[in-house]
């Protein structure tokens, strides 16, 4: 499936197919890795609210992971509240 999933993305471009092959992913296999493509697409489609979600269940699957955007600090609105809901996670 994460053959289909990066074809759809990388490929095709067909982006809705590759989300809805990467949450098929997450449902059977729960595997960190799918999470964290699933929240890039999400991401690189416009979907902020999403991404966040996907960040959010990927967090509770390895709390002790931590996020990669966590750092950051660029003056973008959704990653500020992204930072904000992490730090409720703490």
């Amino acid at each position: 499936m994460a053959i289909t999933a990066d074809y759809y993305q990388g490929v095709t471009r067909e982006l809705e197919k590759a989300a809805r092959t990467y949450q098929a992913e997450i449902e059977i296999y729960q595997r960190d890795g799918h999470y964290t493509d699933l929240s890039a697409l999400y991401s690189e489609l416009g979907q902020y609210e999403k991404a966040l979600e996907v960040e959010r269940q990927r967090q509770r699957l390895v709390p002790n992971q931590g996020l990669a955007w966590k750092d950051a600090d660029p003056d973008i609105p959704i990653l500020k509240q992204a930072k904000a809901e992490y730090a409720k996670l703490q």
